[in-house]
């Protein structure tokens, strides 16, 4: 019995379920913060609107992105949740392109960026779906 508790305990994974779970937490107030943006269009005037997606927008995705390159250094981490930050990285780099298109259409005062626009938007619920 001694001989089976001692090979549990020392091969126990030593993941912090604690430490990804506070870095999920802030991964979604980052996220809540950034996705403001679809609130302001349509409501907001054009400096506003770039003004956000320059000093909020992208910073929350960026800060997004180095939160799971951190947690993918978390003793014990599993593949699925290795394989979950992976995609959510792509995620958040896909928000990425797709706030720098708005932020040129806002100021080029255009439309023909929607398409584009809309491919991402595709890809994005791609990515949520694998979630």
């Amino acid at each position: 019995m001694t001989g089976i508790f001692a090979y549990v305990y020392t091969t126990t994974n030593n993941f912090s379920s604690e430490k990804y779970s506070k870095g999920m937490a802030e991964f979604q107030k980052n996220e809540k913060a950034a996705l403001h943006l679809f609130q302001m269009i349509g409501k907001s005037n054009k400096k506003e609107i770039v003004d956000f997606i320059k000093n909020q927008g992208i910073p929350s995705w960026n800060r997004n992105i180095s939160l799971l390159n951190e947690l993918d250094k978390t003793e014990g981490l599993t593949d699925k949740l290795k394989k979950q930050n992976k995609i959510l990285k792509e995620y958040c780099g896909v928000r990425i392109e797709g706030y720098k298109l708005i932020e040129k259409a806002t100021i080029e005062n255009t439309s023909i960026y929607n398409s584009e626009i809309e491919k991402l938007n595709k890809k994005i619920d791609e990515l949520i779906k694998k979630l």
